[in-house]
């Protein structure tokens, strides 16, 4: 299919906004578009948005999106960054995962606030023991390395 054809496909799948362009069609378990047109598969439709409509991704960069819509295609809110400028953007904008909301942590804010409450009380080897984590994260909760929001 030739690349005329393949952006009228792509584009009877998006509806068209003053703000947002949102993608219509299949839509991954991640939340962002899915495009896949014949023997050509473009991961993600915002991918494939980018390549019809600014060119080209270089190399290992990803498109990003201005807007936080993971269904929006639309070219002006897409731009390419590394995956550092992923994450820092996530960081900026508030999007990073903290504390309990963290689907892997063992502790809470409950049990942080407790953790600073007793620390010099007892050994931090037992605090760690108590909590069932290491003594590496009890030293960084108490160093607000982590857990800083509580």
């Amino acid at each position: 299919m030739n690349k005329e054809k393949l952006k009228d496909s792509f584009e009877r799948h998006v509806i068209h906004g003053n703000g947002c362009w949102l993608w219509s069609g299949v839509i991954k378990n991640s939340g962002y578009g899915m495009f896949k047109s014949g023997r050509i598969y473009a991961n993600t439709a915002h991918r494939a948005a980018y390549e019809f409509y600014v060119g080209p991704i270089p190399g290992p960069l990803m498109v990003l999106h201005s807007c936080d819509n993971r269904l929006c295609v639309r070219p002006s809110h897409l731009f390419l960054g590394t995956c550092q400028d992923n994450s820092d953007d996530k960081v900026k904008k508030g999007r990073q995962a903290k504390g309990e909301k963290i689907g892997i942590s063992k502790l809470n804010r409950y049990s942080v606030f407790n953790i600073r409450r007793i620390s010099g009380t007892m050994p931090i080897e037992r605090i760690a023991r108590a909590y069932d984590v290491s003594k590496s994260t009890i030293q960084r909760v108490l160093s607000r390395k982590t857990w800083r929001h509580v």
